[in-house]
């Protein structure tokens, strides 16, 4: 339909056009008659005439088809206004129905975690304090236990080694200490004897001495 409207449009131009060249020319010319000049206006006056009657047309064609294509674009967007709100109402129930078991799911979930959380915190402590700490403090005073007995017998050993070593140097000092003694009573009898002896022979050669001195003088006398 556009495209018959178009083509009417550019014809009813080029007629126009045709009898403006054909009337300027007529009108202008100054050797023309009479005849030839009625003859001339009967036709001008014909060809606006038709142009005026397919300008009429086409601008009524065209208001016609605006009114038509208003027409429609008006009942669509009646017709989209009044669906509209009916999707909505359809939809929203939907929306709340969705949203209400997804927050239904959410806090199912939440709980459902909560819940094996607590499970998990439940089962797992007392299994690791049983399986892990128990057993590794029991380790850790066994090895405390056994550190302790190989300390001390490392401490009677020593303690024994010294004792023994303490008392050899005891008896060895001991037994110097009784040989130097023991040589030291002998010398000093030995020098007391060797003191009596000479104060017995000093005595003796005094005494024989004083006997022979007696015995010159008897003898004298």
């Amino acid at each position: 339909m556009t495209e018959n409207h178009g083509k009417s449009f550019r014809s009813v131009i080029v007629v126009a056009v045709v009898a403006l060249v054909f009337f300027s020319g007529t009108f202008f010319s100054k050797n023309a008659d009479a005849s030839t000049s009625s003859a001339t206006g009967s036709v001008t006056t014909s060809l606006l005439g038709g142009t005026l009657g397919l300008v009429t047309g086409e601008v009524g064609g065209v208001l016609s088809l605006v009114n038509c294509t208003l027409g429609s674009v008006l009942g669509t967007v009646d017709g989209t206004l009044k669906v509209v709100p009916a999707e909505l109402g359809a939809l929203l129930p939907v929306v709340n129905y969705t949203l209400g078991s997804t927050v239904y799911s959410l806090a199912h979930l939440d709980n459902t975690l909560l819940h094996t959380v607590s499970g998990t915190v439940h089962t797992l402590v007392p299994d690791l304090v049983n399986g892990v700490v128990v057993p590794l403090v029991g380790d850790v005073g066994s090895v405390a236990g056994l550190v302790g007995g190989v300390t001390g017998d490392l401490g009677s050993v020593v303690n024994g080694t010294l004792g023994s070593l303490s008392s050899a140097t005891s008896g060895a000092t001991s037994a110097v200490a009784s040989t130097a003694n023991t040589a030291t009573h002998s010398t000093s009898g030995l020098i007391k004897r060797a003191y009596s002896a000479n104060v017995a022979s000093r005595l003796s050669s005094h005494h024989l001495v004083g006997y022979h001195a007696r015995m010159a003088h008897h003898v004298r006398l």
